[in-house]
């Protein structure tokens, strides 16, 4: 595989569905510079557009994975 770019996210802002496509709106936090102490803020940083067979795909495998996950965790934390 050959990835020419990577591109970081703290989490996504919105997720929507329109014109048949699905659109991720990705963010990072960025630090408050009002010097006040506030809590960070999130900055869009990049959407990604899939059509829905893509997005349907891609769930399926971030949802074995996340099993995949869960029954790790589980078997770690009970002992």
């Amino acid at each position: 595989m050959n990835i020419k770019k990577e591109f970081y996210a703290d989490g996504l802002t919105q997720l929507h569905f329109a014109g048949g496509m699905v659109r991720f709106d990705f963010a990072t936090f960025q630090p408050d510079t009002t010097g006040k102490g506030q809590a960070p803020l999130p900055q869009k940083n990049l959407r990604l557009v899939m059509n829905l067979h893509g997005f349907l795909t891609m769930f399926d495998t971030m949802k074995k994975l996340s099993d995949k996950i869960k029954a790790l965790t589980a078997r770690i934390y009970e002992g």
